[in-house]
C-alpha cells in the first residue's frame, strides 16, 4: 500500500509529514478510490511524525509517497477491526448474567474501549513500519 504525502517540516530528527488529499489519483479524489486511504486517516488524523532518513533533503511543501508491506497491512487490519470486536464481545461475556440493557451497554463501552486502544497502538506502531518508497 502507498498513499501520497506532503513535508511540512524537517529537523534534525524527524520529518512532519501531512496526507495529500485526493493524492493526485483520480478515484480517490472522486471518492471512489481503492480503499486503502481510510487505514491513513483513521489513524493518522493529525499530522505524521516520522524518523528523519538519514538520506535526502527535505523541504516544505516537497510530495513523497509512505509505504507500508502486506504484512503490515494485516497487522494494521487487526488493531483497526480486531480490537474493537474483541472488545464489544469481551463486554458481552462479562455481563452475560446481567440484563440485556446491561449488556448492551458493556458491549458498546467495549467496542469504544478497542476503537480507543487500536489507534492509540496503531499510531505508534504503524508509526514505525511506514518507510518512504
Amino acid at each position: 500500500m502507498q498513499v501520497p504525502v506532503e513535508v511540512l517540516h524537517c529537523d534534525g530528527r524527524a520529518l512532519v509529514v501531512r496526507l495529500v488529499e485526493g493524492g493526485g489519483c483520480a478515484r480517490c479524489a472522486s471518492g471512489e478510490g481503492c480503499g486503502q486511504r481510510p487505514w491513513f486517516h483513521y489513524l493518522f488524523a493529525e499530522d505524521l511524525a516520522l524518523p528523519r532518513p538519514a538520506q535526502g533533503v527535505f523541504t516544505p511543501g516537497q510530495r513523497l509517497t509512505l509505504s507500508l508491506g502486506p504484512g503490515a497491512l494485516n497487522r494494521a487490519a487487526l488493531l483497526c477491526y480486531g480490537l474493537p470486536l474483541l472488545g464489544f464481545f469481551l463486554g458481552l461475556l462479562l455481563t452475560m448474567a446481567r440484563p440485556e440493557g446491561l449488556q448492551l451497554l458493556a458491549g458498546a463501552v467495549g467496542l469504544l474501549a478497542g476503537v480507543g486502544l487500536g489507534r492509540r497502538w496503531g499510531q505508534k506502531w504503524l508509526g514505525a513500519a511506514l518507510h518512504l518508497a
